[in-house]
This record gives structure tokens, C-alpha cells and sequence, in this order.
């Protein structure tokens, strides 16, 4: 498997170490469905039947009602959309979680919801609030795009129209303008035949959305760590928690004192040593 080369330099929130992992897992299960009907349609082959007619007559036996698959293309296009819809749910959770934990970290009153008129998404917002050098890099990555592509894709098939021509016509206009100027990146960074327009979505599409997420959520960390190292010692001293447990370690020796303050970190970083909180320790310890 072909991946960007997006790694995480700073230390690594739980959010979105959880995010990369709760995908994994959700991951299998697409990958599965997909055997099973590649499975299913060669055995249809040696058995010389239609894999419609089959399916059209096992619904009679389960007795399913009103079921008539008059196109099997169809009705992978429908799993294929909902491959994409499970994405979403699943990375959208956590995003509005990170914005949260954002706000909280960092004390921010005016957190942004808004560019211009628009109202953002909790992904879009969590990169909008960032700082302003790491928030022009992470929109400069063709993965943005590429998120923002099946966020939409998505919204058409969600809350889709009737008319059919209109149904995508968001999502193509954003596929054109943003994301086909990258599709050789694309193609050659994921080894994927994909991402394709909204009405030619297929099972990579599903793979090169779930694994985008992953990596640039890489990036993501790392901007939110930039965005909240400085801001950690005023967290750290409003927490009423922390202050009273330290009431007891009044003469005990600045090492001992950093145990309940690593503890309050691994709250929400997962980290065992790390260098780039040595400074925290230091600035809390000497305003205590």
C-alpha cells in the first residue's frame, strides 16, 4: 500500500490516535462485504445464472417484500455510497471531539464557525482555527481537498434531490475545481483508481477517503499540538483538580511534582517520555 509521507512530529493527541484506530477496525468491514460479493458473483458464473435473478429469487425464500435488483451496477453504487457515508460517520464524531478539546486546551472564546458567510464542518473548523502558517499548509495539501470532495459526496447522497441531474452538481463543481488538478498525486501517492466524480464512485474511493483521513490527520495533530503548547501552563494552573492534589506534594521535589502534571497530560496525549513537555513542567512548577 502507497501512502503520503505525513508523520507526526509533536506529541500525539488521544483523539486522533483513537480516530486512525476506530477507522482500522470499521475499515474491515467494507473490505469484507466487497469478498463477499466478488465471491458471490463468480459463483453465480460457474452456476450459469444472473447474479439478479439469484438475488431476486433468494429475497422470495427470505420473504423480503418490494425486493427486485433490476441492475447489480446499481446496487454497487449504493454500497459503494454508503462505504463513504460510514467514513463520515465515523470521522465526524471525533473532529467535533477535537474542536471541543480545542476550545477547552486553548480557552478560545471567539473559535471560528465561519469563513465569510459560510458555516464550517467540524473538520473544516478545527484547521480554520489553527494558526495561520500551519493552517495555510494544511489547506496546501491535496488531501484537504480530497476530505472536502467525499464530505460533500456524501451531503448530496444524504439529503439528495430528486431531480437526478442536481444531485451531485455540488460536489462535481468542487471535484473539477479542486480536486481534478491533483488526481495524478492521487493516483501515484495511493496506487488507487480513484477519487472519481460523484456518479462513478467505486470501492476505492472508499480506500483513498479512509486512508486520507489517516494521514493527514497526522498533520492535523501536529498543527492543534502548535496551537496548544503554549497555552498548556494557563490550562493547567485554572485546573482545580491538579491544584489540590499538588497541596500535597508541598516539599516534595520537582520530579515527584511532575507525576500528577503528566498524569493531567495523559488525559489527553498518549506519550510515555517527551521532551517537548519538559518546558511545561518547568513554566508550571515556577508559577505555582
Amino acid at each position: 500500500m502507497k501512502a503520503p509521507e505525513y508523520f507526526t512530529n509533536k506529541p500525539q493527541f488521544k483523539i486522533i490516535r483513537e480516530l486512525r484506530k476506530t477507522l482500522g477496525f470499521y475499515d474491515s468491514i467494507p473490505t469484507t462485504i466487497e469478498l463477499v460479493i466478488d465471491d458471490y458473483e463468480d459463483k453465480c458464473q460457474i452456476k450459469g445464472v444472473t447474479p439478479e435473478n439469484e438475488l431476486n429469487t433468494l429475497a422470495k425464500n427470505f420473504i423480503v417484500k418490494n425486493h427486485n435488483i433490476q441492475s447489480l451496477d446499481s446496487s454497487h453504487q449504493h454500497i459503494y455510497n454508503f462505504y463513504i457515508i460510514a467514513v463520515f460517520n465515523v470521522a465526524d464524531p471525533f473532529f467535533r471531539d477535537m474542536k471541543k478539546l480545542m476550545i477547552k486546551l486553548n480557552s478560545i472564546q471567539n473559535w471560528k464557525t465561519k469563513s465569510g458567510k459560510k458555516d464550517l464542518d467540524a473538520f473544516n473548523q478545527v484547521i480554520e482555527n489553527c494558526k495561520s502558517k500551519d493552517r495555510s499548509i494544511l489547506k496546501s495539501k491535496p488531501e484537504f481537498h480530497l476530505i472536502n470532495y467525499f464530505r460533500l459526496h456524501r451531503n448530496s447522497v444524504v439529503h439528495r434531490v430528486f431531480k437526478k441531474e442536481k444531485q451531485f452538481s455540488e460536489s462535481d463543481k468542487y471535484y473539477d475545481k479542486y480536486v481534478l488538478p491533483n488526481i495524478n498525486y492521487y493516483k501515484t501517492t495511493y496506487n488507487l483508481n480513484a477519487p472519481n466524480k460523484s456518479d462513478s464512485i467505486n470501492f476505492h474511493d472508499f480506500l483513498i477517503y479512509t486512508r486520507a483521513i489517516k494521514y493527514y490527520n497526522n498533520l492535523v495533530n501536529d498543527a492543534c499540538f502548535n496551537l496548544t503548547e503554549s497555552n498548556l501552563v494557563d490550562f493547567a494552573l485554572g485546573d482545580a483538580a491538579l491544584t489540590k492534589k499538588l497541596k500535597g506534594f508541598d516539599k516534595a521535589s520537582d520530579k515527584k511534582k511532575q507525576k500528577p502534571l503528566k498524569n493531567l497530560l495523559q488525559q489527553y496525549f498518549k506519550f510515555e517520555q517527551c521532551p517537548e513537555f519538559d518546558s511545561f513542567y518547568k513554566n508550571y512548577l515556577m508559577k505555582v
